[in-house]
């Protein structure tokens, strides 16, 4: 992960355009507390994708305000972009269904 000038990105720090697996889970990206954040989602068919949040990497909840601006329920393949202020530290998503999933967190200050 880079951290340049108050700024975290790599392209595909969450899912890198590989299976995410069948209610599969994306490596987990520590925004170290920069709140504004923008997620970047390319998939590559049908799948519900969820927003989960965590203070401390291992204890992890949903957001659903955030999780309500992922894809869900369309058809074929999709690219999405969501940007917001958050107060969780750490951050990963989890796909319903196994598809090509390329994603990426970048936060900022």
């Amino acid at each position: 992960m880079s951290e340049l000038d108050g700024i975290i990105a790599r392209h595909g720090n969450l899912w890198d355009n590989e299976q995410t697996g069948v209610d599969g889970f994306s490596d987990i990206v520590d925004t170290k507390n920069y709140p504004n954040i923008s997620v970047i989602l390319e998939i590559d068919a049908e799948s519900d994708v969820e927003f989960y949040v965590s203070a401390n990497g291992e204890d992890f909840t949903i957001c659903g305000q955030l999780t309500e601006q992922l894809p869900g329920g369309q058809e074929g393949d999709l690219d999405a972009h969501i940007y917001e202020v958050i107060g969780a530290r750490y951050i990963r998503l989890r796909s319903s269904n196994d598809v090509v999933a390329t994603a990426t967190i970048s936060a900022k200050r």
